[in-house]
């Protein structure tokens, strides 16, 4: 199997065993209010290493940029290893332990097959050096404050255009800024999150997702011509080029707009 071929089975196994493991503890009610596994049901669900920190670990690695398969290999069981762990006592530590080493044997086997794999689109998860040099970019050309944009950090000027999240799925807003983007030339976004964990990524355009999902983000390409932040006030705010061509090609905008706004 190819670099591409084995990397992306492996980011293919690793969101199929997310979902699996998010429909089981569901089917199962062991989820708190809040989301969490429940305490009592963590060291049946090693949730964490497998479904978001190997991935996260894994999706290190550049697709444009990977090493020749064998040394591939050696390097996604690596990022298996490296994830840090959850588990609180001697069984939790177990299980999580466990899929490590699952982890590492479907490598192996991916390793000597010659079966095709579908391709995904590009991610890439941002070191923590690069997080910090867009994070200033930001900061620099639309006055980023702390991660978190307009209307958070302050009510917003005339050309920062504000919309109510619904205008995301409710409306034709996805549809519209994707097309946008598009027409702007961007072919792959970064995308950072608010938190202290320096969470950032590069995607393709077709994994952007313009909305709030639990984590408030921000989102730019390399022109930084345009912005888009989400936040947990079910607002989606534009800047730039991108809040030009909304305004240009929605005609109906101004029911969307976020109006009244108070911090």
């Amino acid at each position: 199997m190819d670099s591409r071929s084995l990397h992306t089975a492996a980011r293919r196994h690793l969101a199929a065993c997310h979902d699996d493991v998010v429909r089981h503890g569901e089917s199962m009610g062991v989820r708190s209010p809040h989301g969490r596994y429940r305490v009592e049901h963590e060291r049946a669900f090693p949730l964490d290493v497998l479904a978001a920190e190997i991935p996260h670990e894994v999706e290190r690695l550049d697709p444009d940029d990977l090493p020749e398969p064998r040394a591939l290999a050696a390097a996604l069981t690596a990022a298996a290893f490296r994830a840090p762990t959850h588990g609180t006592d001697r069984v939790a530590v177990a299980a999580e332990e466990a899929e490590r080493l699952l982890f590492r044997e479907a490598v192996r086997d991916w390793s000597t097959s010659d079966e095709p794999v579908a391709p995904l689109p590009y991610r890439r998860v941002l070191s923590v050096e690069e997080f910090s040099l867009w994070t200033d970019r930001l900061v620099s050309r639309w006055g980023l404050r702390d991660q978190v944009w307009y209307p958070i950090v302050d009510d917003p000027p005339a050309d920062v255009l504000v919309l109510r999240v619904e205008a995301m799925w409710d409306g034709p807003g996805e549809e519209l800024v994707l097309r946008a983007l598009r027409g702007l030339g961007s072919g792959r976004v970064v995308e950072l999150d608010e938190g202290n964990r320096s969470d950032g990524r590069v995607i393709d355009l077709d994994l952007f997702v313009p909305w709030y999902e639990g984590v408030e983000k921000v989102w730019c390409d390399e022109t930084l011509d345009w912005i888009c932040f989400a936040s947990h006030e079910s607002t989606v705010a534009f800047g730039g080029t991108l809040a030009d061509a909304l305004i240009a090609s929605w005609p109906d905008i101004d029911r969307w707009r976020c109006t009244g706004w108070n911090r």
